[in-house]
């Protein structure tokens, strides 16, 4: 995680948003997340992710548009205020707040997360739980693809001579491999969506091997079940 971080800092730096990048977090901070979490284990790679830089921050919520991580304190309130909370989710979808499931980021109504195991893995799929749609996705094969997904934006800005401070460009969605953003939609700048969606579905699928079962991605909408070999992937109890 160490190369893929330096690579996305390295990106920031030369578009000047270099202090986007939080500081480490502490052993501490880390610790509290463990600890809460246990018996289920944090995969290696966001440990390795908060102990370079505890997360992202513009100083406002603009930087939620370019989705990078949550601090550990923000991943643990969230995660408490999710697992105490069902008024808004019907019990035929139980899945939104399992206790497998620890956010790292969020964005609007959405929460990305990453999977718990009783062992530790190195890696994870990246996962999302819309409230507005009641669905959940597989969007990286990784947390390291999402970071090198992040980095593939930046660096993209980058070259088309692009501000990422400029308020008047806002790239939601473009980590999303199954629909990606479409010309003038959200204000994304047209003339990088064409690197990203060309681009952006090799790097999203780097640990696909390592993580990802067949049919990959995919996504589970409203009311349909889990199934097949993705249950075990998401850490969804089949019974």
């Amino acid at each position: 995680m160490e190369a893929e971080v330096g690579a996305l800092r390295d990106s920031l730096a030369a578009v000047g948003c270099e202090d986007w990048l939080l500081p480490p977090a502490t052993p501490e901070e880390i610790g509290a997340v463990v600890e809460a979490v246990a018996p289920f284990v944090i995969p290696s790679e966001l440990l390795e992710l908060w102990s370079l830089h505890a997360g992202t921050d513009t100083g406002s919520r603009y930087w939620d548009w370019f989705l990078g991580w949550g601090t550990p304190a923000w991943a643990l309130q969230l995660r408490e205020w999710s697992l105490g909370n069902s008024e808004f989710f019907p019990g035929v979808w139980p899945y939104w707040n399992d206790d497998r499931w620890l956010p790292f980021t969020a964005h609007d109504r959405s929460t990305f997360f990453v999977v718990l195991g009783l062992e530790p893995t190195a890696r994870s799929v990246v996962g999302v739980h819309s409230s507005s749609a009641l669905d959940v996705r597989v969007q990286q094969s990784s947390l390291r693809s999402w970071v090198l997904s992040l980095d593939l934006l930046i660096r993209t800005l980058g070259e088309f001579g692009l501000d990422p401070r400029d308020e008047q460009i806002r790239p939601y969605g473009w980590w999303d491999t199954m629909e990606p953003p479409e010309p003038g939609w959200e204000l994304f700048p047209e003339e990088v969506l064409e690197p990203i969606r060309t681009r952006l579905p090799g790097v999203a699928a780097i640990d696909a091997g390592a993580t990802w079962p067949t049919p990959d991605p995919f996504r589970v909408s409203t009311t349909d079940p889990l199934g097949g070999p993705w249950m075990p992937v998401l850490g969804v109890d089949p019974s």
